[in-house]
This record gives structure tokens, sequence and C-alpha cells, in this order.
């Protein structure tokens, strides 16, 4: 799984599967992340492995919030991406799943269809 980021000013998520299901992660990275200077609040969904950060943007920028995931290992900017590279992962998947659908109900159909015709020849 890539790792997701979206960015606001003063408000930073960065999905990471680090911390999904993984309580012990989520809490060393709240720590971390909160010891910055301009953090107002952080907080961790572990169902869904993402963290929020609100900062205060005049004193704090999302570079420093990311270097500092980074230094935690909590986050890799190689494996980053952004909401549009997700959207068109999430629409590919999506378009290949009705694709394959579709496939297997129309084969399905002429399989129904040969059958019929192969019964009548024998009848």
């Amino acid at each position: 799984m890539n790792h997701y980021l979206h960015a606001v000013p003063g408000r930073i998520r960065v999905k990471t599967p680090l911390f999904k299901r993984n309580p012990y992660a989520a809490a060393e990275a709240v720590s971390c992340v909160e010891a910055l200077s301009g953090v107002r609040e952080v907080s961790v969904n572990a169902i869904t492995g993402s963290m929020t950060v609100r900062y205060d943007h005049c004193l704090l920028d999302q570079e420093a919030i990311l270097d500092r995931l980074e230094e935690c290992g909590c986050f890799d900017r190689n494996k980053a991406v952004g909401l549009n590279e997700r959207l068109h992962t999430a629409t590919t998947q999506a378009g290949r799943m009705v694709g394959r659908a579709l496939l297997s109900q129309s084969l399905g159909l002429v399989l129904d269809e040969a059958g019929l015709s192969f019964l009548a020849v024998l009848i």
C-alpha cells in the first residue's frame, strides 16, 4: 500500500499502513509529531491508518511535519501519492471489476445459449 498525503495550510493528513491496527506505532508517531512547536492536535485512526495533524501554519510547515514523520520511520515520501493518483487507482480498479463482471455475465449467457442449442441438436 502506498502512503497517502493530503495537505492544506494548517492541516495535514497522512495515511500509512504502519498505523493500521498498530496502536503502538500510532502512539509513537503521535508523540514524535506532538513534540514539534506549532502542533495543535494530532489524531490517528488505527482502523484506516490515517493520521491528521492540525498545526499553526505561521509557526510550522508541512515539510517539517513530514521530515519528523520520516525521522520516526512512519512515512516514506517516495511511496506517497496524492488525491489525483489515488482516485485514478480507485477508478481503474473499479473499471476492472465491472469489466470482469460484465464478461462473466456475457460468457454465462453465451454458454447457456450454446447448451440449449446443443440439446436441441440432440433431440
